[in-house]
């Protein structure tokens, strides 16, 4: 009896299979506080853009981007290196200056230490 408990026991655990998509990676996941999107600034104004990244990896970089969309020019970069940390709050400032109204691209983008990324971006204007 001892010996075909052992077989089975044997046998079912060879036969076992594991799920794959257990393996696979998830980037980070971006909040973005302020601004939010489709929010209006008038000139002479400060933008505040704040967040959160979090990550069951080690996130390893941050990086905040202002594009204006109106000649696809990035005017501002703000990157910060994470220390490896799972959680890291952002946080960037931006004066506006007394220039002509416009549109702009807001993007923040996440890496992990396995190099998996994800970006979240907004759109906001100034008047």
């Amino acid at each position: 009896m001892k010996k075909w408990f052992l077989i089975l026991l044997v046998v079912s655990f060879c036969s076992c299979s594991y799920d794959k998509t257990l393996l696979v990676k998830s980037a980070p996941v971006i909040l973005v506080n302020t601004p939010t999107g489709n929010q209006h600034f008038v000139m002479g104004d400060t933008i505040r853009i704040t967040g959160i990244v979090t990550q069951t990896f080690p996130i390893t970089e941050v990086a905040v981007h202002m594009t204006d969309i109106s000649n696809n020019s990035e005017f501002f970069h703000n990157h910060f290196l994470t220390n490896n940390k799972l959680v890291y709050d952002f946080s960037s400032v931006f004066a506006i200056k007394d220039n002509k109204p416009a549109a702009f691209k807001v993007e923040i983008e996440a890496v992990d230490i396995d190099g998996n990324d994800s970006s979240k971006d907004l759109i906001i204007t100034i008047n």
